[in-house]
């Protein structure tokens, strides 16, 4: 769905100021089929892929990925460290955050950015590897606890769009269950029965998710251009309870 996507790369692109240099190596951690690659052209010199070994199954671009491996292996060995860490709608599939972290850690040089978004009030996927749906004050907390610097965060949708989010999931369920029995007679017809009705859907609801967009670009206008005090107070009473998730720059401090 376009709403659901534009808000990470929305975030990607703002975070790109906070890259000084343009020789960086970096690394796209649960990089799927590397969506983002293009964006970071100009600020990198080598782009690394990282992913856990059967979580691409369904990506067509599976030599997209250089390197496999898990966040959560208290082993984890990689070849070098990298001075970016992209790791978008990641940390919900892991079961240890601690470690997860502690991995993030390790892998950055000092001083390196990590740009991070995780749901929230999200529907749960990919079961049974979703684990965590964390508050952006767990998410606080695991990064000064693993010697990262918060410098920037932002809270991800209204409540308007995270009921939408929620009534897709809902609808695209339902629709599944009741093509199951297309599923069993054949695969390959319920898969294209199945890209047609979000194809239809995405259309029939175009005009909704564009009302999404506007109210969510003004909002954060309004909240960005508020005094630090009232922004926080605003974030943490009204917007970041019904957010849809929670996205962050940042910078790790030293070795844990």
């Amino acid at each position: 769905m376009a709403y659901a996507n534009y808000p990470v790369l929305s975030f990607i692109k703002k975070s790109l100021k906070y890259i000084s240099s343009t020789d960086n190596n970096m690394i796209d951690i649960g990089a799927g089929d590397a969506p983002y690659k293009i964006l970071f052209k100009e600020y990198v010199k080598e782009y690394t892929t990282f992913d856990y070994p059967d979580s691409n199954k369904n990506f067509e671009k599976r030599d997209e990925i250089n390197l496999e491996g898990s966040l959560s292996d208290e082993n984890l060995k990689l070849p070098k460290k990298y001075d970016i860490a992209l790791c978008t709608e990641v940390l919900e599939h892991v079961p240890n955050l601690e470690l997860a972290f502690g991995n993030l850690n390790k892998i950055l040089e000092k001083g390196g950015l990590l740009l991070l978004t995780t749901p929230f009030l999200y529907p749960s996927h990919m079961q049974p590897y979703n684990y965590f749906h964390c508050t952006k004050y767990g998410l606080f907390e695991l990064a000064n606890r693993y010697n990262f610097e918060i410098i920037y965060y932002e809270s991800r949708g209204t409540i308007f769009s995270t009921l939408f989010l929620i009534c897709y999931s809902f609808l695209y369920q339902i629709f599944g269950i009741i093509s199951l029995p297309l599923k069993l007679i054949s695969p390959k017809l319920y898969k294209l029965v199945i890209k047609f009705y979000e194809l239809v859907f995405n259309i029939v609801t175009l005009p909704i998710q564009l009302i999404l967009y506007i109210i969510d670009k003004f909002e954060l206008i309004f909240r960005n251009n508020l005094p630090l005090k009232l922004k926080n107070k605003y974030d943490d009473v009204i917007y970041g309870k019904y957010s849809n998730g929670t996205m962050l720059v940042l910078r790790k401090k030293n070795d844990i």
